[in-house]
């Protein structure tokens, strides 16, 4: 396990020249007009290079955005047994935009103010589909815990494997013939521990920060089920969602077939978490 943490700042030359001379590559993503001294910057850095703390000390003193994540090996991986699937490839915007939740969703249970409580009853509805090249899955802007899948894809590892499906539909209501939902019915008990949670104002639903650094927690109790969701709500400012969580069979193939478009972590270890 490593992190890695992508770093964004407004640098002058002889910044960037300190994290060239660590052995630190730097981008400048914007110049603003009439500022070119100090450019927006980023830059990518893991906790294992060698001038780490000096690193880390130059972003904390020049107040760097920092977005931090996970990096697991694929020993790590292939040893767990169940990992969660989050998108690395967001796709388009579910139609009709601003109005796709009633067209989808039951909305009994549903909360505007913290975003959770929907239930699928409905194909999404979609422009077209992606063009898929190397990458075969992908989530949607807005929904991020909802998984599409080439077709081929599908029929090939997700369906031999116990994973349900929906079609996708264009913003007509017709069938799209390249692209599938998968199916995720089960919702199961996440362990909480180590979660910190807000507490909805209108509903009173608890809502749980994402987990950036480590493994989200274990379910409850093992499951027989190929992908199930967590119980637990995500998230913050109206974009509520749930973890997906697939077997150690699903990753082997998913793996296996080299497929590009989400990312696999592994859950922390039941037995380790009740200690």
């Amino acid at each position: 396990m490593d992190f890695a943490h992508h770093y964004s700042a407004r640098l002058r030359d002889d910044q960037r020249s300190q994290l060239f001379e660590l052995g630190v590559a730097s981008t400048v993503v914007a110049s603003l007009p009439g500022d070119v001294s100090a450019p927006m910057t980023a830059w990518d850095v893991r906790e294992s290079h060698s001038a780490w703390a000096r690193i880390k000390s130059l972003a904390d003193e020049w107040n760097a955005l920092d977005i931090e994540s996970t990096l697991f090996s694929e020993a790590e991986r292939t040893a767990a047994q169940e990992l969660s699937i989050s998108p690395d490839w967001l796709f388009s915007y579910p139609q009709p935009e601003g109005a796709y939740l009633p067209v989808t969703y039951d909305l009994a249970d549903y909360c505007r103010t913290c975003g959770t409580g929907a239930t699928q009853i409905a194909p999404f509805r979609l422009i077209r589909a992606p063009r898929w090249q190397k990458r075969r899955m992908f989530a949607l802007n807005w929904v991020f815990d909802e998984f599409f899948v080439e077709p081929t894809t599908y029929a090939s590892i997700f369906e031999p494997l116990g994973v349900g499906s929906w079609p996708v539909h264009d913003r007509r209501g017709k069938p799209l013939a390249d692209v599938v939902q998968l199916r995720i019915d089960d919702v199961v008990e996440l362990d909480r521990t180590g979660l910190t949670s807000t507490s909805c104002p209108t509903c009173a639903r608890p809502t749980y920060d994402a987990v950036l650094r480590g493994s989200y927690p274990a379910l409850i109790h093992p499951t027989s089920g190929p992908i199930v969701r967590g119980d637990a709500w995500f998230g913050s400012g109206g974009s509520g969602w749930r973890l997906a969580v697939a077997s150690a069979a699903v990753y082997r193939s998913a793996a296996a077939a080299d497929v590009q478009g989400v990312t696999f972590r592994p859950l922390a270890s039941r037995d380790i978490q009740r200690r």
